[in-house]
């Protein structure tokens, strides 16, 4: 249960700063749709779900770039963990919106 003291929306109940910075979040009411899709988070979850080595800088570079904000994949090895976390909490931020 949402407290008032948590709630934005007396409309819906959604406590709207948080909401609105999941991509995988939409409008109970049908105000806005979520940036990514289901479609989207199987996508990235097929890609997540291979072994490293059956997975491309170039796909992950279109992954980031299409959900992460213009990220792309780089010759740093670190970086490219960054990412891969990333999309890693997209899809289970995904997950529990469900």
């Amino acid at each position: 249960m949402v407290t008032e003291a948590f709630t934005d929306s007396p409309l819906c109940g959604c406590y709207m700063p948080a909401k609105t910075k999941l991509k995988v979040a939409s409008c109970p009411l049908d105000k806005w749709e979520a940036i990514v899709t289901p479609e989207d988070v199987e996508q990235i979850r097929e890609f997540l779900n291979r072994n490293n080595d059956l997975r491309s800088k170039g796909e992950l570079t279109e992954l980031a770039r299409k959900f992460l904000g213009g990220q792309k994949a780089s010759g740093c090895a670190a970086c490219n963990r960054k990412l891969l976390q990333q999309l890693k909490e997209l899809v289970h931020n995904a997950d529990t919106q469900t």
